[in-house]
């Protein structure tokens, strides 16, 4: 519930965030956010740690993923923007899925029946690094996203 909590009331402040701080640093934001759920994670001992570090994290996946829809939609042709957003959500569905697995492989790399506090620690500090990854490839994106009228309406069409 927290991390979807965090993402529903954050996705929609993701385009007056970007007029203000602009495109490259929502992304950077949406990632250190994530970033920081994970080390919070590694420290969780009590349930509103864990409330608090959950809805951080849903946080930062809605800056990133209304932000990366927002840059693709800028960026590409009007013409190609149903297919461009198809491809984008298949991408994000590869994605979870595949890093849903690897999670479950971490948390069961101990072959205990239930995991370890070392198992879930490993999977906080490797979340930790890609999504830090992420923060430095977010710094290959445009400052800023120039939108004109005329591609504001080529979208609705």
């Amino acid at each position: 519930m927290p991390l979807g909590l965090g993402g529903t009331l954050v996705a929609p402040l993701t385009g007056r965030l970007e007029r203000a701080i602009g495109a490259r640093a929502v992304m950077a934001l949406g990632a250190a956010l994530l970033t920081a759920a994970n080390l919070a994670l590694l420290g969780a001992s009590q349930a509103w740690v864990l409330f608090l570090a959950t809805a951080v994290a849903g946080a930062g996946i809605g800056l990133a993923l209304t932000q990366s829809m927002n840059i693709v939609l800028a960026t590409v042709p009007g013409e190609r923007t149903a297919s461009v957003s198809g491809m984008t959500f298949v991408i994000k569905a590869v994605g979870g899925a595949l890093g849903a697995q690897v999670g479950a492989g971490m948390l069961a790399a101990g072959g205990a029946a239930v995991p370890a506090w070392s198992d879930f620690r490993t999977a906080f500090v490797v979340g930790a690094a890609v999504v830090v990854v992420a923060v430095l490839s977010s710094f290959a994106l445009p400052a800023r996203i120039e939108t004109t009228a005329k591609d504001v309406m080529a979208l609705t069409r």
